[in-house]
């Protein structure tokens, strides 16, 4: 892998990220429940209701990344997601790993 991050590497991005704001989308919600960080379970998982309920765009892309990872067919965006999905930080956390997980990025300076 180069110094860069460059969108056509397959071997990072698979086919689960289709753009860089879902790639952004990951870092935030990584941010929003303190990945790695303080916090129980519950607390991450009330973290995470609390944001998806703020930002229903988000939730719905959230779930869509988190299907491409099970390898659930969902016709990105033709399918709605209705407001009572419920989100699990335990799949969070596996969409976490597999898009930031391969994501190496070395000091270029």
């Amino acid at each position: 892998m180069s110094n860069y991050i460059s969108w056509g590497d397959g071997e990072v991005w698979g086919n689960i990220l289709k753009t860089w704001g879902d790639y952004q989308l990951v870092v935030e919600v990584a941010k929003e429940i303190e990945i790695g960080g303080k916090g129980s379970y519950s607390q991450r998982q009330e973290k995470l209701n609390k944001f998806l309920d703020k930002e229903p765009e988000k939730k719905k892309k959230l779930i869509h990344l988190i299907c491409r990872i099970d390898g659930t067919k969902v016709y990105d965006d033709k399918k709605e997601v209705n407001d009572e999905v419920e989100v699990s930080v335990k799949k969070v956390e596996m969409l976490i790993k597999e898009v930031l997980g391969k994501v190496k990025i070395k000091n270029v300076i």
